[in-house]
């Protein structure tokens, strides 16, 4: 479950708040525009938090000489999304992967602190927020 938050979620409100603004009338639409950014950084803020606990409480009980391809760390219970065809959602991370997806997760708010006051902001966090979730899921 945890994986799952920390892929989907970022992609979920980055592209809720390229949409929204567009879809919502022009007053409403210059309120979300205004805090975009705020919302873009409380979640890659608490995305960083989930992904240190899993990493710090997964990697605090790995046995390093233990170690082996295939073995997950952290991992999702599958979910038959269409069971008929065969495809489900199933997603894990390794010894290797979980440091990858934390740094991710420190990295993005970092970004978003340099480019805070950059021009087009409503619309570069809600992308660094797409490319977090990317990013995430290409390391589970």
């Amino acid at each position: 479950m945890i994986l799952t938050i920390l892929a989907l979620s970022p992609i979920a409100v980055g592209a809720l708040l390229l949409v929204l603004p567009s879809l919502l009338p022009s007053q409403a639409g210059k309120h979300i525009r205004r805090f975009s950014r705020n919302i873009c950084m409380g979640v890659s803020l608490a995305l960083l938090a989930i992904s240190t606990w899993a990493a710090a409480t997964s990697l605090s009980e790995l046995d390093w000489m233990a170690i082996g391809f295939g073995s997950y760390e952290l991992e999702n219970t599958p979910l038959d999304l269409i069971p008929y065809i065969g495809v489900s959602w199933h997603v894990g991370a390794d010894a290797l992967s979980l440091p990858m997806i934390w740094l991710t997760a420190l990295v993005v708010p970092i970004s978003m602190l340099v480019e805070w006051d950059a021009k087009r902001g409503h619309l570069f966090h809600p992308l660094l927020l797409l490319m977090q979730g990317a990013m995430v899921g290409v390391y589970e």
